[in-house]
């Protein structure tokens, strides 16, 4: 079975169009929320430099002045411990809207407090993104290829665990093994072809369409791997 891209990115247009405007106020949320987050990380990580780190940052220059002095600040035990807990909720919060695309690509109520429903299972999703990125890791260390391979044959894991909540780590990533056995290319070429669109994102609000169009599209790849069979996704 030979999965057909173009026909998944039809489908995750249609899907879109669908649910418009819903799916892009959404995104648009989300993407304010990591916003507001990533400023709330810049002034606890450099209290004394946040206001002249983000100018230097809008400008797109950072003085190499300013990048000293950012190595020379040692913030404090709480501050940091705020900022690891604001860097998990951000993961959460993506697990989440991955939760939303699915319920958008199966046409089920979906809505806002998707956003929360990888805090239903933190401690799962947790141990499912350790376990990840160990063996992506391991892999890495004998090459760059074997590192990218290895990304890709679990990176279905996050979708199946998902569909069942009560599967453990390990068995989520056995099963994306599984699943992607001899997709793994395809899934690299989707990707690739995605590649336009991140650089487009450079132009503000342009991930507001990018994002769910890329999810819907890689939840539709997910989908023809556990039909196992031929079908709109598939030549």
């Amino acid at each position: 079975m030979t999965i057909d891209r173009l026909a998944l990115k039809r489908e995750a247009k249609l899907q879109m169009r669908a649910n418009s405007p819903k799916v892009y106020l959404i995104t648009l949320l989300l993407l304010v929320i990591f916003y507001l987050l990533t400023e709330l990380t810049t002034r606890l990580m450099f209290p004394q430099l946040g206001v002249e780190l983000q100018r230097a940052m809008e400008r797109g220059v950072l003085s190499e002045e300013l990048v000293l002095r950012l190595m020379s600040v040692q913030p404090g035990f709480s501050n940091r411990l705020i900022t690891y807990a604001i860097e998990l909720m951000t993961v959460m919060l993506s697990f989440g809207y991955l939760s939303f695309c699915l319920n958008l690509s199966r046409a089920r109520a979906a809505g806002v407090r998707d956003l929360f429903d990888g805090f239903g299972i933190f401690f799962r999703l947790l141990w499912l993104s350790i376990l990840y990125g160990l063996f992506v890791f391991l892999w890495s260390l004998l090459f760059v290829i074997p590192g990218i391979v290895a990304a890709y044959r679990y990176s279905m894991a996050f979708y199946l665990l998902f569909d069942d909540p009560g599967k453990s780590a390990l068995d989520c990533l056995r099963e994306s093994r599984a699943l992607t056995q001899g997709h793994k290319g395809e899934l690299f070429v989707l990707d690739l072809s995605f590649l336009g669109w991140w650089i487009l994102c450079l132009i503000p609000f342009v991930n507001v369409y990018v994002m769910p169009y890329y999810n819907l599209t890689r939840i539709g790849f997910y989908e023809a791997l556990r039909s196992g069979v031929p079908g709109r996704y598939a030549v």
